[in-house]
Formats: structure tokens, sequence, C-alpha cells
């Protein structure tokens, strides 16, 4: 069993970091600045051309193609049921306008 714990203490040992790991290599703002605006800049930059690709892309069919066989060349309407549909939307109307003419009174809850 004391093995076992001397073990783990070494591990832990090991795992933490010491106050002098940091200052090893030191701090340095400008390396830091110029790795993050260097990475920010190469990011942008690869949005940019896949951006431009895709639009090409586009621009010239490759995607989001679509087929002129597919769409119907002539539309034919249902003159019945036009009349029909346009029949129930005004009867709809009417029954609105009854509705808002015609206001039922609401009783008193308190009686």
């Amino acid at each position: 069993m004391s093995k076992f714990l001397e073990q783990i203490k070494k591990l832990l040992q090991k795992l933490q970091v010491s106050e002098d790991s940091y200052r090893k290599d030191g701090i340095h703002p400008k390396r830091d600045w110029r790795i993050f605006l260097t990475s920010t800049f190469i990011i942008f930059s690869l949005s940019a051309l896949i951006s431009f690709y895709i639009y090409v892309q586009i621009d010239e069919g490759g995607f989001f193609a679509v087929k002129e066989d597919i769409l119907p060349s002539n539309v034919e309407i249902d003159s019945e049921l036009l009349k029909k549909t346009v029949d129930e939307i005004n009867l709809r109307e009417v029954s609105l306008q009854a509705l808002k003419q015609n206001k039922t009174t609401v009783p008193d809850p308190s009686l």
C-alpha cells in the first residue's frame, strides 16, 4: 500500500507545473502576436479562396444546377377549383365581418 501511495505522489509531482516552467523560454509578446496575426491571416485567406471557388462553381452551374427538363413548360389551371377556392375565401371574409359586427356579450364572472 505504501508503494502505491509513493507512486501516486511521484506521478503528481511530475504532473505539477513548477514555477520556473514559464520562465525557461520567457514571455515573448511579439512572437505571440506574430503567431496570432499570421494564423488569422491564413484562416481569412483560406476562407476567401474557398468562398471564391464556390462562387465560381455556382456561377458556372457546377453547384445547384437546375435541369430545364424538370420544370413544367405550361401550367393548366382548373377553373372550377379556382372558382370554388375564391368562393370559400369570400365566404370566410363575410363570416368574419359578421362576427365583427355582432359582438357577443361576455357574462360577468363575478355574478
